[in-house]
């Protein structure tokens, strides 16, 4: 429901809206994860740019995401602020190969310039108080937290850490490239982790590691 307006001549357009969609369903999102959206967006077109003053979606399940801005439809000038808040189950069907599962909240705040055919992304990606559970490994990280920067060709690990359900701790930051290969530096803490594969050994592990890869199929330690 809502209004759209149309004025101008057919070759220069320019339109207003204000659309709300309630209880939106689709195969597409059903997979995904997500149930039933609410969504609005209120905005104009003009000069071949959409203007959003605002664009929310919401779920049941935890996810809302709100965005606004300029989106020209040729050529640079983009310009979109997106803020989301998500649940990281949404992520379990990626991982139920393994029956891993994820649990807890993420966030971002970030924002989209350049252009359609070329956007760059810069921004922040948060989780707080997470929980990974691996029953293949028999590993179990909780109160998993992460804090990290989206810096257009690359997202860069501020910090993160976890506990080892065993008695331990889990620490990383460094550098993870979003070009052809994932290159990435990273260093890896280990803090009197203990891990049990739950059948036959159960050690306890203090390490500093640097990893390197010049893509995901060369590493160094």
């Amino acid at each position: 429901s809502g209004r759209f307006g149309v004025t101008g001549a057919a070759s220069d357009p320019k339109a207003s809206f204000n659309l709300d969609a309630n209880s939106v369903q689709a195969n597409a999102l059903t997979q995904a994860g997500l149930s039933a959206i609410n969504a609005s967006a209120v905005g104009r077109f003009e000069n071949q740019t959409v203007t959003l003053t605002n664009a929310s979606a919401r779920d049941g399940r935890g996810l809302t995401a709100n965005a606004s801005g300029s989106i020209p439809l040729n050529g640079s000038g983009l310009r979109l602020d997106v803020q989301a808040e998500a649940p990281l189950a949404l992520a379990n069907r990626f991982l139920r190969v393994r029956g891993s599962r994820l649990s807890g909240g993420g966030s971002v705040k970030a924002s989209v310039t350049g252009s359609l055919s070329d956007p760059v992304v810069n921004g922040l990606v948060s989780v707080n108080s997470g929980t990974f559970v691996d029953p293949l490994s028999n590993l179990r990280l909780e109160n998993l937290n992460l804090l990290a920067s989206l810096q257009g060709d690359r997202v860069s690990i501020n910090r993160a850490n976890a506990n080892l359900a065993g008695g331990g701790q889990f620490s990383a930051s460094g550098r993870i490239g979003l070009r052809e290969g994932f290159p990435a530096d990273l260093a890896i803490s280990l803090a009197e982790a203990r891990y049990t594969d739950g059948e036959i050994f159960t050690v306890r592990l203090g390490a500093q590691l640097s990893v390197h890869m010049e893509s995901c199929y060369q590493l160094s330690m």
